[in-house]
C-alpha cells in the first residue's frame, strides 16, 4: 500500500514474529522496518533501517515522518531509542516483550527480574517503563512462538505454553491469556501459532487508565486458527470458469467462518471476483480460449481422439495435461507466495497449489473439479513432476483430497473427504419467463463455455430438427447472438443464465459431459442427455454411463425425437437420477467441511 496515514509500523517486521504482525493488520496500511527486505515478497511497502546500527534519533525522524496510529516492536530491543520518545510518536506502543526479562534461563518467574543479556535488559526496559506509567504502552510477553514459517533453528520439541510471570508487592498472581483486556498496559502471552490475536487485540483497545497496571500471570497456548479466526486461505484454480467456479462454496464457506480468502488464477476464471471473492490475476491480458489454443499448438496429442477406452486412454494423458499447464505456473507461484497463505486449496490438475505449500511450508488441499480423479501423486514424477523440480522442491505428504462428486459416481472410488456439491453458476438478473408456470417439461441444451459456436452447431441442428414432434419446450442456453434463425414455437433461446436456476423447472438437459453441468444436474434431480466431444468429456460420459446416470451418445446422429423421448420416460434412469440427488444432498455442506481443513492433517 502507499500514500495515507499508516495504520502501524512494525519494527523488525520482516522476521518470523514481526511479519506475522504485520499481516494481522490486513486491509489496513503498515509498514514494517528492518536491517533488510526478506526474501520472498512482502505485503505491504517497506523501509530498510538497521535498528541495532544506526542512531536513535534516525528511528524517531522516521517515525515522526510517518506519524502512524500504532508502533509494534517485534525487534530484539530498540536498541537505545527511549521507550517514552517512540510512544510520544503514536496512540499506542505495543512492544514484544520476552521470558529473557527474567533473566538467565530457566528463569524463576517469581524473583525480581535479573536480565543477563543486553536483549533482556533492552525489554526490562520498556516493561518497567510501561509498569511506572512514564509511557501509555500494552506490552505482550510472548513464550515459545510457533507457527507458519518458522525458522528452523528456533524449532524444539519443547512444549508450546510457558510461564510468564512477575513478582507484585501489592497483587499476588492473576492468571491473563493471549487476549488483553480494556485498559491494562502489562499484558502477558504466548501463542503456540503466532501473534496475531493480541497485537489485534491490543490495537483495538485504545481506553487509558487512570494510575499504572501490573500483571502478572500464566500465559496459555492459543491458536491463532482457533481462536481469532485469522487463517488465510488461498485458492489456485486454473484459469478457467470451468476450474475455477466449483472452488467458490467451499470459498465462501471458509469466508463464513471468519477466514481470510484469496483467489490466484487468470483467463476467464476471473470471473470468481463476481462471487464477491477478492482475486488476483496471474497472467494479465491472457484469456482462457487463448491459453488453449497454445494448449492445442504446443501439446496437440491431448487433443487426438482417445480410442475405445477413454478411461484408460486419460489415465496415460493426465500427467501430460498436468504438464500442459506448466507455462502459466511461475506467474502464479509468485503471487501465492505474495499472500503469504496458511492452507492452499488447489485444482488437482494445476501444479501450482503444492509449489507454493511446499516452498512456504503449509499444508495443501486438492479440490477436485468433477468425476476424473487426478492424484497429487501425478506431480511425482516427470512430466507431471516438472514444475516441482524447477522450483526444488518435493510433493508434500499428507495433501488431502476434497471430491465433490458423490462417492458413487466418482473415478477410482471416494477420497479423504466428500462434500456436498452446491452449484455455482455465476450471478445474473433472471428473465421474467423462468417465474412462468411450465406446461410441459422444459428441457435444458448447453455445450459448455469453451470452444464457441462451431462446437455445438451439429448439436443444435438435431434438437431442433427434433423438437417439432415432441410435446416439450426447450431453452438453448448458447447465447442470443448465436441462436439460428426461424426457430419452431416450443425452442427459445436465452443469453446468459446462472445453469443452475434454468434447471431448477427442467425435467431434462442435453449437454456436452462438462463437470460443472454434470455435477449441477446430478444434484437437482435432473434426467441428462448427454453428447460428449472432447477426451475429458468423453471420460465423464463412461462414468456416467456405469452409474446409469445418463443416457449417453456415442454420435450426433443418435441425437433425434426418439433418443429425447427416452430420455423423458425411462423409469430407471429417472429412479437412479432421484436416488443420486438424495446421495450428494446426504453429504457434508462446505461449511461442515471447513472445520476439518482448518485442523491440522
Amino acid at each position: 500500500m502507499t500514500g495515507g496515514r499508516p495504520r502501524a509500523v512494525v519494527l523488525g517486521g520482516t522476521e518470523f514474529v514481526g511479519r506475522h504482525v504485520a499481516d494481522a493488520f490486513v486491509g489496513r496500511d503498515v509498514l514494517p522496518v528492518a536491517r533488510r527486505a526478506p526474501a520472498s515478497p512482502l505485503r505491504h511497502r517497506f523501509t530498510a533501517l538497521d535498528l541495532g546500527g544506526t542512531d536513535p534519533g534516525t528511528l524517531a525522524w522516521l517515525l515522526d515522518a510517518e506519524d502512524p496510529v500504532a508502533v509494534v516492536d517485534s525487534t530484539g530491543s530498540s536498541w537505545g531509542l527511549d521507550p517514552g520518545r517512540t510512544a510520544e510518536c503514536c496512540t499506542r506502543l505495543v512492544h514484544l516483550g520476552s521470558v529473557r526479562e527474567f533473566g538467565p534461563q530457566p528463569a524463576d518467574p517469581r524473583r525480581t527480574p535479573t536480565p543477563d543479556t543486553a536483549y533482556g535488559r533492552a525489554k526490562l526496559a520498556v516493561l518497567a517503563a510501561a509498569d511506572a506509567g512514564d509511557v501509555d504502552a500494552v506490552v505482550l510477553c510472548l513464550v515459545n512462538v510457533f507457527g507458519p514459517g518458522l525458522p528452523a533453528r528456533r524449532r524444539s520439541a519443547g512444549g508450546p505454553a510457558a510461564t510468564c510471570a512477575r513478582r507484585s508487592p501489592t497483587s499476588g498472581t492473576t492468571s491473563c491469556s493471549g487476549t488483553p483486556a480494556t485498559g491494562s498496559r502489562r499484558r502477558c502471552a504466548a501463542a503456540s501459532t503466532g501473534v496475531v490475536a493480541p497485537v489485534r487485540a491490543a490495537n483495538r483497545q485504545v481506553a487509558r487508565p487512570a494510575s499504572p497496571a501490573r500483571r502478572f500471570g500464566v500465559g496459555r497456548a492459543a491458536s491463532v486458527i482457533g481462536r481469532a479466526g485469522v487463517m488465510r486461505v488461498l485458492f489456485m484454480p486454473g484459469p478457467a470458469i470451468g476450474h475455477a467456479f466449483p472452488l467458490v462454496p467451499l470459498g465462501w464457506a471458509f469466508r463464513a467462518a471468519g477466514h481470510e480468502v484469496v483467489f490466484v488464477t487468470a483467463g476467464d476464471a476471473l470471473a470468481v471476483a463476481r462471487a464477491g471473492l477478492p482475486v488476483l490475476d496471474a497472467v494479465p491480458g491472457r484469456t482462457t480460449s487463448d491459453m488453449q489454443a497454445q494448449f492445442v499448438r504446443d501439446v496437440p496429442r491431448l487433443f487426438e481422439p482417445i480410442g475405445a477406452d477413454p478411461i484408460g486412454g486419460m489415465e496415460e494423458r493426465k500427467p501430460y495435461i498436468v504438464a500442459a499447464w506448466d507455462p502459466f505456473v511461475d506467474a502464479h507461484v509468485a503471487l501465492g507466495e505474495w499472500v503469504q497463505p496458511d492452507l492452499v486449496v488447489y485444482d488437482p490438475i494445476f501444479a501450482v497449489g503444492p509449489v507454493v505449500a511446499a516452498r512456504l511450508k503449509v499444508p495443501a488441499v486438492a479440490h477436485s473439479l468433477g468425476l476424473a480423479r487426478f492424484t497429487p501423486d501425478l506431480l511425482r514424477e516427470l512430466p507431471g513432476a516438472v514444475a516441482m523440480r524447477r522450483h526444488g522442491v518435493t510433493l508434500p505428504e499428507g495433501i488431502r483430497t476434497v471430491d465433490i462428486a458423490p462417492p458413487s459416481l466418482v473415478e477410482g472410488g471416494p477420497a479423504e473427504i466428500s462434500m456436498r456439491y452446491v452449484p455455482y453458476n455465476g450471478g445474473g438478473v433472471l428473465p421474467e419467463w423462468l417465474r412462468e408456470p411450465v406446461a410441459r417439461p422444459r428441457i435444458a441444451v448447453t455445450f459448455g463455455t469453451l470452444g464457441g459456436p462451431d462446437r455445438f452447431v451439429a448439436g443444435i441442428a438435431r434438437v431442433l430438427a427434433a423438437a417439432p414432434g415432441l410435446d416439450a419446450e426447450f431453452v438453448l442456453a448458447i447465447g442470443e447472438s448465436a441462436a439460428p434463425a426461424d426457430l419452431p414455437p416450443n425452442v427459445r433461446t436465452t443469453g446468459w443464465v446462472p445453469l443452475n436456476q434454468l434447471l431448477r423447472g427442467c425435467a431434462a438437459a442435453i449437454h456436452h459431459g462438462g463437470d460443472g453441468t454434470t455435477l449441477t444436474c446430478a444434484a437437482l434431480g435432473v434426467r441428462q442427455l448427454v453428447l460428449p466431444g472432447s477426451p475429458d468429456e468423453l471420460v465423464t460420459g463412461e462414468l456416467l454411463r456405469a452409474r446409469g446416470l445418463a443416457h449417453v451418445l456415442d454420435s450426433v446422429d443418435e441425437l433425434d425425437a426418439a433418443a429425447i423421448g427416452r430420455l423423458l420416460t425411462d423409469t430407471e434412469l429417472g429412479r437412479v437420477t432421484g436416488e443420486v440427488r438424495a446421495e450428494i444432498a446426504a453429504l457434508p455442506s462446505p461449511a461442515e467441511v471447513v472445520p476439518r481443513l482448518a485442523a491440522p492433517a
